[in-house]
């Protein structure tokens, strides 16, 4: 009987003995679980941190290139401003110019009748003051010419020289 005793005493030791090991077993897994949970979630904050300053680094560089989009095009409606500017200044100029050559021109086209006028009224009084027609005046001239060039030769022509 002792022996069933120290049987069933041996038993319910090892069995007490076995649960003592079990409960400190899962006591360890639990703080180690906890420690993971805990690692892990630290982890992920950073995570989530490291990303957020990632997106505010993509977002600055991307507000940055933007700005710098922005002055480059406004440089470039400057300088096509200023161009078309000089463009139409010259185009101006140009239209002033063309109207003062027509205006010229007229005032030449003017004057040209006038002298023309006045060219015929002078052949008209000088045919009469000379009492030759133009044509007969024109011969004359031409004889008195040829007679002079008969009597004396220009230089070069006709003396050898």
């Amino acid at each position: 009987m002792t022996f069933i005793i120290g049987l069933a005493l041996g038993v319910g030791l090892a069995l007490i003995v076995r649960r003592v090991v079990i409960v400190r077993q899962i006591r360890i897994a639990e703080r180690k679980a906890a420690r993971i949970i805990t690692d892990a979630e630290a982890r992920s904050r950073e995570i989530v941190n490291d990303s957020k300053q990632e997106i505010d680094k993509i977002r600055a560089s991307s507000e940055m290139e933007q700005r710098e989009r922005r002055v480059e095009i406004q440089k470039q409606e400057n300088r096509l401003s200023q161009k078309l500017e000089s463009l139409e200044r010259k185009l101006e100029s140009v239209e002033s110019r063309e109207r003062n050559l027509v205006n010229k021109e007229k005032s030449i086209d003017a004057t040209r009748t006038e002298i023309e006028g006045i060219k015929v009224k002078q052949l008209s009084k000088l045919e009469q003051v000379s009492g030759l027609t133009n044509a007969e005046a024109k011969q004359q001239l031409l004889d008195a010419v040829e007679s002079e060039m008969k009597e004396k030769p220009p230089a070069g022509y006709g003396n050898g020289k």
